[in-house]
């Protein structure tokens, strides 16, 4: 998968769980699930600059 469309996937996966999130429930898994592909969306970013940057192409 292209790193870009995955980057857009992750985007997509996020707004999902955002939209999932009850704001009266403390402790909701959906918030930790945002967290985490907030994370993974930094990272893929980060690899995503480092391939154009190297002149590579945006594949996986």
């Amino acid at each position: 998968m292209e790193l870009l469309r995955a980057i857009n996937q992750l985007k997509s996966l996020r707004m999902h769980c955002e939209s999932m999130i009850d704001k009266d429930e403390r402790g909701s898994v959906w918030h930790d699930d945002v967290e985490a592909l907030n994370s993974a969306l930094i990272a893929m970013k980060g690899v995503w600059l480092m391939t154009l940057l190297e002149g590579g192409e945006d594949n996986d």
